[in-house]
């Protein structure tokens, strides 16, 4: 909670504690989306559709490192900036798109 509202400084930690504002909370809880660690939902995804038995179907299989596009191309980066996260905010995207890459099983 520290790191997002490092990123937020109008937001006062102690006002929080009290009880914030509705515009704030959304604010708060859009901004808690980019610093969740969305690789082990993908895994269960990954698992839960079973993509390997998908991909061995159709003689494909997942790239170990895409090529095209980074895995997560929307993630907020290690040590982003005040500028890049408020960019990161204002599209709407949360940092949980996920590409992948396919290749042919030669």
């Amino acid at each position: 909670m520290m790191q997002v509202l490092s990123f937020l400084p109008s937001i006062n930690p102690l006002a929080m504690a009290l009880r914030l504002s509705g515009c704030d909370i959304i604010k708060v809880m859009e901004a808690c989306t980019h610093f969740r660690d969305y690789d082990a939902l993908f895994n269960k995804y990954e698992e839960h559709y079973n993509l390997q038995r998908i991909g061995s179907a159709t003689g494909l299989r997942v790239r170990n490192q895409n090529r095209l596009v980074a895995k997560w191309p929307l993630k907020l980066k290690q040590n982003a900036s005040r500028e890049e996260f408020d960019i990161l905010l204002a599209s709407g995207h949360v940092g949980s798109e996920r590409y992948v890459e396919w290749e042919r099983v030669e």
